[in-house]
């Protein structure tokens, strides 16, 4: 998710993460791209359980497949047909699902992970600690330069719960130039 933000040089945005909003009940998506260990591979195994069967879909070297004619799910279980074609160990199995996902995992605090200046610059002293409000809000308090205008790039992360994959939050800060009461556009 992205969030826009916008500010003026010298100013202290806080940053706010909610990780009940849209999270709640709600599903997270997974790419994973499997091995084929050895030529004529059948079986896979996702690393989590998808949300539903029909939310899965595989790709042999880029070519989407179709379920239940070029595969079969049951569970994390993925088997492969061979209609037609027999897997080798230089094909590229991807596969793209939902799973379900409720909060934030106990015990995992959220980060600022990295903060990026209008440049391309990255700033130092990240990874921070956000500070938590209370159950799954947290802030963090970020105070940009005097004499620096553009677009900041801000990289939160966090660990939704039921899942062992990390989440990101990108924050884009807009600081423009003062002028009178409007502001200049960051070119």
């Amino acid at each position: 998710m992205t969030t826009s933000i916008n500010a003026n040089p010298a100013q202290t945005v806080s940053l706010v993460l909610n990780t009940n909003d849209g999270y709640s009940s709600s599903l997270g998506f997974v790419q994973e791209i499997l091995s084929v260990n050895t030529n004529g591979q059948v079986a896979f195994t996702l690393s989590q359980v998808p949300s539903s069967v029909s939310s899965v879909i595989m790709f042999v070297n880029g070519i989407q497949q179709i379920q239940t004619v070029d595969y079969a799910i049951s569970n994390r279980n993925v088997t492969f047909l061979n209609n037609g074609m027999t897997l080798i160990t230089t094909d590229v199995v991807d596969f793209y699902y939902s799973i379900n996902f409720t909060g934030i995992s106990d015990g995992y605090n959220p980060t600022i992970d990295n903060v990026y200046y209008p440049n391309g610059t990255l700033a130092t002293g990240f990874p921070q600690n956000m500070i938590k409000l209370s159950a799954g809000i947290y802030k963090y308090n970020l105070t940009l330069p005097k004499a620096t205008i553009g677009t900041f790039i801000v990289i939160a992360s966090f660990i939704p719960s039921d899942t062992n994959f990390i989440e990101k939050e990108v924050f884009l800060i807009n600081v423009a130039a003062p002028w009178g009461n409007a502001f200049v556009s960051p070119g």
